[in-house]
């Protein structure tokens, strides 16, 4: 039987419910809203499947309703053969996948204590179904690259203070040329607290910056609200209080 016939019928037999979590963007959970985007450090760790929560790119892989299982269903898998299983069970420290056309070793990125795929969408996808088949819901990657991101003290002193009734998170899609900045940067998310009395933030990428709201004048203000729509549910989200934590861990 060819590798990816197992791993397909693995996610068709496996009971671990991750598997039927949706498979979902960094950019679309918004997972890195509030870390800096320089910086970081590189280590390498066992990571446990179900903190894996995210994909650097969907692809292939984007139907309405795409789950992790559903998405091993999508899989090519040519040339896989038995070393691909091995791969999975092994130490993947300076390890190429098996495949003649990869060239990188797997990249995860972690976000608190939740991780993003960065390098090796495919064999995640197919390593989460096969693996807990296998060895149950605790099973792990074992000694993935991982690059931890970072939430400064600023930001970590706002979700500290209101964090802990849940926030509401928007994409407002600024550019450069709408010309609204924060100290010189675009605000890239609106932040809602959860809790009277309402109060909004802007949020900027890089090293991420939190913004009251009506620092902004008027005009400014309708420019981002029109362009922060609600109805969209791909552009906003709620954020728990549990999540909150999560990140922060």
């Amino acid at each position: 039987m060819q590798a990816i016939n197992e791993i397909k019928k693995a996610a068709l037999e496996c009971k671990e419910v991750f598997l039927d979590e949706n498979l979902l963007t960094l950019n679309e959970a918004m997972l890195d809203a509030f870390f800096d985007q320089v910086g970081g450090v590189d280590t390498y760790e066992n990571v446990q499947l179900s903190s894996i929560n995210t994909v650097t790119h969907r692809n292939e892989f984007s139907a309405d309703g795409m789950t992790w299982r559903k998405a091993v269903d999508n899989l090519h898998g040519t040339n896989w053969d038995s070393r691909v299983l091995d791969y999975f069970k092994g130490s993947l420290q300076h390890v190429k996948f098996p495949p003649e056309n990869s060239v990188n070793e797997l990249k995860l990125g972690r976000y608190g204590i939740k991780y993003n795929v960065e390098c090796g969408v495919h064999r995640v996808i197919a390593g989460k179904a096969w693996l807990a088949h296998q060895f149950g819901g605790n099973a792990y990657f074992s000694n993935c690259l991982v690059r931890s991101h970072v939430i400064n003290t600023e930001v970590r002193s706002f979700l500290k203070e209101h964090g802990q009734f849940g926030l509401l998170i928007y994409k407002t899609s600024l550019h450069p040329m709408d010309k609204i900045f924060i100290n010189n940067a675009v605000p890239r998310y609106l932040i809602a607290s959860c809790k009277f009395p309402y109060k909004m933030y802007l949020l900027t990428e890089d090293v991420c910056e939190i913004s009251r709201f009506n620092r902004l004048n008027p005009l400014n203000w309708l420019k981002i609200l029109c362009g922060t729509s609600i109805t969209e549910k791909d552009r906003y989200r709620t954020l728990t209080p549990q999540y909150i934590e999560d990140i922060q861990a």
